[in-house]
């Protein structure tokens, strides 16, 4: 199975545990765990979830279309 993931964070008080590289790490890991191929990860670094315009996620949503 092949897997896309979006991860963000929406400010700069989300580096500890939340940062995009330990998002990106956990979702790895899933995805290693599952046999499956992580194929693209798209990423929005302090961009807030009450909008739907922010670069990566719009990109995502491209590309899930194609």
């Amino acid at each position: 199975m092949r897997y896309a993931a979006y991860i963000r964070i929406s400010s700069d008080l989300q580096v500890g545990n939340f940062s995009l590289d330990a998002q990106q790490r956990e979702i790895k890991a899933w995805v290693t765990a599952q046999r499956g191929i992580l194929v693209k990860v798209y990423e929005d670094e302090a961009k807030t979830a009450r909008i739907a315009d922010r670069p990566a996620f719009q990109k995502m949503r491209h590309d899930a279309r194609k």
